[in-house]
């Protein structure tokens, strides 16, 4: 009978990391505090570095695959924004929502500006006036 695909959680090189980690923090427990957080800080940072730079190429290689980034953020656990600025930084792109490209290719400055239709009157879904409740229009 084939054996199917390994489940992340159930592989067993990541238990192994969890344990070397697990006991590597054990081992400071008898150290003053001061080194004692500094050591853990150092860890987390080295950690992140390495995991971020995994994922994001992780990332890469399933867009190259013609995955979608509601898709990659599913598998990663981020929002398909998140992926799309994450994607947009490892290749050194704008990475600003496509409102906020300007015509020279770089992010502009300020907010989004709202289009507006000049209408004064009543919102079609709610009913309440297009502006504010302090009296501007009705």
């Amino acid at each position: 009978m084939p054996k199917k695909g390994v489940r992340v959680s159930d592989d067993p090189t990541i238990g192994f990391l969890k344990a070397d980690v697990a006991r590597f923090c054990a081992g400071l427990d008898d150290l003053a505090p001061a080194i004692r957080l500094r050591l853990v800080v150092q860890l987390r940072q080295s950690l992140a570095e390495v995991t971020n730079a995994a994922l994001d190429s992780g990332m890469a290689a399933a867009k190259a695959e013609g995955w979608g980034l509601r898709q990659i953020g599913a598998q990663a656990g981020l929002s398909h924004e998140k992926v799309r600025y994450r994607l947009a930084q490892a290749s050194d792109e704008p990475a600003g929502p496509a409102w906020m490209i300007d015509s020279k290719g770089s992010v502009a400055s300020g907010r989004r500006r709202s289009v507006s239709t000049g209408r004064v009157g009543r919102c079609g879904r709610c009913a309440r006036s297009r502006w504010s409740a302090r009296g501007r229009a009705a």
